[in-house]
């Protein structure tokens, strides 16, 4: 991987991917706010919590903006994006369709992020000029100058399939 933003990435999601772990499935979720489709659990908030103090600790002048929380730091042209479960309804219940997701923008523009799929053992990790990287290893993110123009296809398949 490349210097700059990715170590400090791959770090955070690591840990916010063990605390996921140990907290996966069977897990109370409750709504937020008025739309019943939005739900948070305990792990939510531990992982949010998580990333936060870690990013505060190394970026203190950064801008920290987290799904539970809000903006948790206005401090200037730098802004963290954490999204600590993506599909909280399936980590709840136990699916393994659920992630950890970061990233970092500078005046509106991405820098850095990554994603990881703590059940699936996945983590990609990409950086503005530097790559993209899937469990360490290069990946290619295909020619598409436009995302209008790029295709994206996951198959699942039924495990009584």
């Amino acid at each position: 991987m490349t210097a700059g933003y990715l170590d400090f990435i791959d770090s955070v999601l690591s840990a916010g991917a063990q605390v996921a772990r140990r907290m996966f499935g069977g897990r109370q979720a409750s709504g937020r706010g008025e739309d019943r489709n939005q739900v948070v659990t305990e792990a939510d908030l531990r992982i949010g919590s998580l990333m936060s103090e870690r990013i505060r600790r190394a970026f203190p002048e950064h801008t920290i903006i987290e799904e539970e929380n809000g903006v948790l730091a206005d401090k200037g042209s730098c802004a963290w994006v954490l999204d600590p479960i993506d599909g909280t309804s399936n980590f709840a219940a136990g699916s393994p369709l659920y992630a950890i997701m970061i990233g970092l923008v500078e005046d509106g523009r991405p820098v850095a992020g990554g994603v990881v799929m703590p059940a699936l053992c996945q983590t990609y990790l990409a950086e503005r000029g530097g790559g993209l990287f899937r469990n360490g290893n290069t990946a290619d993110a295909g020619s598409a100058e436009r995302l209008v123009r790029s295709a994206c296809r996951v198959r699942v398949r039924h495990p009584f399939s």
